[in-house]
């Protein structure tokens, strides 16, 4: 039987895209219960064939809609008038998302100062607009690419008509976040302070800034993961030492279950960190992001920063491969000589003892650092 999509009936089209609607639904459904937690191949195979039916008979019931009204539209008003309305239409939508994608907002923020200077151009050389008192409110129009001291420059209006450049490291959050502001104003701060996130503890009840306000607070730092490790500053920047190899950014999506998001954005040099990666928790501890779980590396740890804790670290595994080395040679590498380990075990004892009143610390230290130097 063949459907002639030209001259489809009433009847006909709404019993094939209902049809069409539960099968694409049950399909969908299947293929996304099946990726959860696959047990096969076989799993994997039948979650394609059922993703594939679900794309297969959406588009059919994409075709057999589109027939539907386009007919039904032609039958009543004709295909002249059919055809203009859809040009238009085409010219409205095309104009409106010119408008969206201007690095314009739509409606002007209200945001805070810590700092009142307003420059004529996004830069501290340039000359002074105005200065206002601390804690005023001015409007963020537009983010710049300019940036200074890792804050980018935003354009701002005042006083109704006139507008300048002021840095984000000397504006604040008041009701809405903004990414590339110093943090949220004392004055809009919530009476009971966030200590911790926890994705599942989050509603439609829960203001977005109120997240993204803990996150800003509590991110910085640096993060370990036996694959990776992160460290991020105040300023929204991903550091490799002291070098800014990105960005780093927080979002929080629409609708019911409100999942928030950790974008990074290497530079020309760094593109490979590029991602986004969803934030599931954070605390003073630990950090979650997709399924990986990081620990926070304490800064300063036994009197030594990370730097120094992993260079003391290399030097404990020289050593103590320094050690083996010589006593395989005494021994003639046979392991199963009844003094070699004990011979070892007195000279990775000795290494020790030198690394020790090197850095001016007991060996018993030496050890933390090689089992916990984060």
């Amino acid at each position: 039987m063949r459907i002639n999509l030209k001259n489809i009936g009433h009847v006909t089209a709404i019993t094939l895209m209902i049809s069409g609607l539960l099968i694409t639904g049950i399909a969908a459904f299947t293929a996304w219960s099946l990726a959860q937690h696959p047990s096969g191949l076989l799993d994997i195979m039948l979650m394609v064939i059922a993703a594939l039916i679900a794309i297969g008979v959406g588009l059919f019931t994409l075709v057999i809609f589109s027939a539907w009204v386009f007919g039904t539209l032609v039958q009543l008003y004709g295909f002249k008038a059919v055809f203009i309305a859809i040009g238009a239409a085409a010219a409205l939508f095309y104009i409106v998302r010119q408008v969206n994608f201007s690095n314009i907002n739509r409606d002007p923020i209200s945001i805070g100062t810590s700092d009142g200077i307003v420059y004529k151009e996004p830069s501290f050389a340039e000359s002074i607009d105005t200065i206002f008192s601390p804690n005023s409110s001015v409007l963020l129009i537009s983010k710049t690419n300019s940036i200074s001291n890792g804050y980018p420059w935003f354009m701002v209006a005042y006083n109704e008509s006139s507008k300048g450049y002021m840095w984000g490291g000397n504006l604040c959050a008041q009701d809405i976040w903004v990414n590339g502001l110093s943090g949220r104003c004392p004055s809009h701060q919530q009476k009971t302070i966030l200590t911790s996130f926890d994705w599942n503890k989050i509603d439609t009840s829960t203001k977005h800034i109120d997240v993204i306000d803990v996150i800003q607070k509590m991110l910085p730092g640096s993060w370990y993961n036996p694959s990776f490790s992160y460290t991020f500053n105040q300023q929204g920047e991903i550091l490799d030492e002291d070098k800014v190899i990105g960005r780093w950014t927080v979002e929080i999506d629409e609708g019911s279950k409100q999942q928030v998001w950790l974008t990074l954005k290497g530079n020309d040099q760094n593109s490979w960190i590029s991602k986004k990666q969803r934030i599931r928790g954070l605390n003073s501890l630990w950090l979650n992001l997709n399924d990986e779980a990081y620990s926070r590396i304490e800064e300063s740890k036994w009197g030594f920063t990370i730097a120094e804790r992993i260079q003391i670290e290399g030097e404990i595994f020289k050593s103590k491969d320094r050690a083996r080395k010589e006593i395989e040679k005494k021994f003639s590498a046979d392991m199963k000589h009844p003094q070699f380990y004990n011979h070892l075990n007195i000279l990775e004892k000795k290494y020790a003892k030198e690394l020790s009143i090197k850095y001016g610390i007991p060996t018993a230290t030496l050890d933390s650092i090689e089992w916990n130097w984060r």
